[in-house]
């Protein structure tokens, strides 16, 4: 989360994450820009991120490519 932040050029205000037992995580990023979140559904191999910005424009495959980056898995789809 705190990557995708960094590649947007984000203002942190906060940020909280939450980890489930035994498995899976909720995190909420508080920008001065809006927010960004990840849900994670481990078991499932799926995870939903959030990411809403206002302000000047930016890249909005960036947080993909983040993701994509982190994991190192190639089975990753983008919803429209």
């Amino acid at each position: 989360m705190l990557d995708i932040v960094e590649a947007l050029n984000l203002t942190l205000l906060s940020l909280n994450v939450h980890p489930f037992s035994p498995i899976g995580v909720t995190g909420v990023a508080i920008v001065s820009e809006s927010h960004v979140v990840i849900h994670t559904w481990p078991e499932l191999s799926y995870a939903a991120v959030d990411v809403f910005t206002c302000g000047e424009q930016r890249n909005p495959r960036m947080p993909f490519r983040c993701c994509v980056s982190i994991s190192r898995r190639s089975a990753f789809r983008s919803w429209r």
